[in-house]
Order: structure tokens, then C-alpha cells, then sequence
């Protein structure tokens, strides 16, 4: 039988979903180029993954925590810290492939064992292991109170960032009058949470959907394991709240 959500069968799903429902879905490949086994590479003492699984299962407005991934190993160390498992086809596996095809292969098998999908799906990176807990419960009401179709986290930050116009001429962000930094800031997404409607991402296939409210976290929760430097400024940063 073919796993995969088509366009065309959306329709089936209009009328089953559960109101104030929400499932976390924290993906995670078993490759990855910059820091060997990163997802499962201990961090403090403890598996990088199991930091998003414990805070999607301390969220009071989570309902079940699924972890998507093509490596058994990852998804056995999943199985220990109390998420459910969704073995990833190997097609939706590569590092070119955006998130979105597999979170809708974990809505497709949820549907299929439990016959409704949940209002809300929120995606957690594994590579942002810190959070604050009301953050991602209010980006969950965010979705539940029906003003939005996503809700996402940001972090302000005081970059001057320049961009080209159409002519190849380098412009400023602030204009013709350079303010001081303090007094200037713009709002950085972050990518480690993104809640969203369920039924408009099966409709989008995008997990950022018009309109969009942005959570503004810490600093701290705005950084993310990308290199071996990062991780060892996240291993501080850890350290210092415990």
C-alpha cells in the first residue's frame, strides 16, 4: 500500500481532525557531514536527541512525541527516552530533502493507526537542545486559538545585515542614518520550533503557513548544533544552567 499523502487524498481527512490535539515530530537523520552520529553524539552525559524529546514530553500541550529517522539506532535511543518511533524510507532519508516529506509520512502513518490527525503538528529540531517550555506551549496555543496557521521561533538580534538591490548596489538595513546597535534590531528565525495546522500543512506541504506568529526566545534557545564549535559552546551553555 502506498505510505505516501497525495494531493488529491486530502479531502478524506477535512472532517477527522481532533480539536486541541497536538503531536510533536522531531526528525532526525542518521547521517550527517560536520559532527559524526550528531543526534545521538552525547552531549553533557546525554544523547543530543533526547534534550527535544524531553521537552516535547514536558509540554503540557503535547500529546505524543514521534522521532522520524532511517537509522535504528537513533530511533532505539528514541524508544529509551519515551518517544514513538517512524522508521524513515530510505528516499525521504538524504541531506538535500527538506523536513516537510517526512513529518507528512508520520501525520500519514498516524492517521492510519488512529483514524484522525491533530489539530496542531509541532517539528522540534534535535540540534536546538534548549528551549523554554513556555515557549513551545505558546506557540501550540498559537495554532489552537485559530488566529494563526504557524507559529515559529525567533530571537532578536542587532545585526546590520546588507542585502543588493536589483541594480547590484549594496544596501543598508536602517536606511540613509545609521542608528546605534542597541537601538536597532530585527527578528532572526531560529528553526528550533515550528507549530503549525495540520490540515493547511497537508493542504501547503510547507510548515510555514500564512498567517505566522513569532515566539521570541532567549539567545540561549536561539542557538543550534551546525559545527564541532557550536557544540562546544551549547556543552557550556548547558553547564552553566545547571
Amino acid at each position: 500500500m502506498n505510505k505516501y499523502l497525495r494531493i488529491e487524498d486530502i479531502g478524506r481527512f477535512e472532517n477527522d481532525v481532533k480539536k486541541n490535539a497536538c503531536i510533536a515530530v522531531i526528525p532526525a537523520r542518521g547521517g550527517s557531514k560536520s559532527i559524526k552520529n550528531k543526534n545521538i553524539k552525547l552531549l553533557d552525559g546525554k544523547p543530543l536527541i533526547s534534550y527535544s524529546i524531553n521537552h516535547a514530553l514536558t509540554s503540557e500541550k503535547i500529546d505524543d512525541v514521534y522521532v522520524t529517522s532511517d537509522s535504528q539506532e537513533i530511533l532505539d535511543i528514541a524508544i529509551k527516552h519515551g518517544a514513538t518511533p517512524i522508521l524513515r524510507p530510505q528516499e525521504l532519508a538524504n541531506d538535500i530533502i527538506h523536513p516537510e516529506p517526512s513529518i507528512i509520512h508520520v501525520l500519514l502513518e498516524f492517521f492510519e493507526k488512529f483514524n484522525y490527525l491533530p489539530e496542531c503538528t509541532i517539528m522540534l529540531q534535535p540540534t536546538s537542545p534548549i528551549r523554554e517550555i513556555n515557549n513551545i506551549d505558546d506557540s501550540i496555543k498559537d495554532i489552537f486559538s485559530g488566529e494563526y496557521n504557524s507559529s515559529i521561533s525567533g530571537t532578536k538580534t542587532h545585526y546590520f545585515i546588507w542585502n543588493k538591490d536589483s541594480a547590484s548596489n549594496w544596501i543598508a538595513p536602517y536606511g540613509t542614518e545609521r542608528p546605534r546597535r542597541q537601538d536597532f534590531h530585527q527578528i532572526t528565525e531560529t528553526g528550533s520550533f515550528f507549530s503549525f495546522n495540520t490540515k493547511e500543512f497537508l493542504k501547503t506541504g510547507n510548515r510555514i503557513i500564512s498567517p505566522t506568529n513569532i515566539i521570541e526566545t532567549s539567545q540561549n534557545s536561539s542557538y543550534e548544533i551546525d559545527t564541532p564549535s557550536d557544540w562546544e559552546i551549547m556543552e557550556s551553555l548547558i553547564k552553566q544552567r545547571k
